[in-house]
């Protein structure tokens, strides 16, 4: 055996079973670990890893260096196919495998640091072998929420996954507030969980589902200018008050705005970003810590 071969052994722990094709640059990826895990909450993570010696995409950045026998990892939510096969909720907790949400990077930042994990994640074939850690984490989850709360769930690309999980977790709870799903891409045809999230949207009568794009259509609009424009309320006829709202946020930096916390005060490095207009167009607080608030956000990225 090859020194490959046995550190593949040695680091491996799942297989993929099965992958679905959305676009060129985005899977669904179902991944079966070796060993249960142990129960976790919706909007949780693990992470995912490949080693240096498993080939790559030829039509991604070439990498000009990188470190022999290294298993390269990187942290994914858990996302959910919504539905069970006999259209059920989804129960991620009875599963025996995990559903990933990835997208293919294909350029670096610049020519010295090419994409590590996805070119290689996306050459694998069903069956093959990859590391998944073994706990899952994360502080993104369904915290705080009234029977009533109206929940509104925000996100760009891929950082839909852990909101898919919420949903079949909320709905499994029978959450009678609203369920407001908007996700917003370059184009139409990067919301690989469209269908699904219209035919729940069908279903259920307090979820809605809405696209936004911001290059296609004829309103091309991104999340901040919708909220900006009241078209959230008057579009799912909510009130957003932080005594009923809860906001959750996932995808893109420059999307969420992230602030930073320093002394007990909050800073805006970067205007134009979605957690600063609902602090300052709401009223509403930051869930940070220990401290509450109605507004929840991963750093996706």
């Amino acid at each position: 055996m090859n020194v490959a071969h046995n550190l593949a052994i040695e680091k491996y722990n799942a297989s993929l079973v099965e992958v679905k094709h959305v676009s060129d640059l985005l899977k669904i990826f179902r991944i079966k670990a070796d060993q249960p895990l142990q129960d976790f909450n919706a909007g949780q993570f693990v992470s995912l890893g490949l080693g240096s010696w498993e080939s790559r995409l030829e039509s991604c950045q070439q990498e000009i260096t990188v470190k022999e026998n290294h298993l390269g990892r990187r942290a994914y939510s858990i996302c959910s196919p919504i539905f069970a096969e006999d259209g059920s909720l989804f129960d991620h907790n009875n599963s025996h495998w995990l559903e990933f949400y990835i997208t293919l990077v294909t350029q670096g930042i610049d020519e010295l640091h090419a994409p590590y994990l996805t070119p290689r994640l996306f050459n694998l074939d069903i069956g093959d072998r990859l590391y998944m850690s073994s706990k899952v984490t994360g502080h993104y989850i369904l915290q705080d929420i009234k029977p009533k709360d109206d929940i509104i769930l925000l996100s760009t690309g891929t950082g839909q996954a852990p909101h898919n999980t919420m949903l079949a977790e909320l709905l499994r709870d029978n959450h009678k507030g609203q369920i407001v799903v908007i996700e917003c891409n370059r184009s139409f045809d990067m919301c690989g969980y469209a269908n699904t999230l219209t035919k729940l949207a069908e279903q259920f009568p307090n979820v809605h589902y809405r696209q936004l794009s911001t290059r296609e259509g004829d309103d091309p609009i991104r999340i901040q200018q919708f909220i900006a424009n009241d078209r959230l309320e008057k579009e799912f006829n909510i009130q957003i008050t932080p005594e009923t709202s809860k906001f959750f946020l996932c995808g893109n930096p420059a999307m969420i705005g992230i602030p930073s916390f320093k002394g007990g005060q909050i800073t805006f490095t970067a205007s134009g970003g979605t957690v600063e207009l609902l602090v300052k167009k709401y009223g509403l607080a930051i869930h940070h810590g220990h401290t509450p608030g109605q507004i929840y956000y991963e750093k996706y990225w």
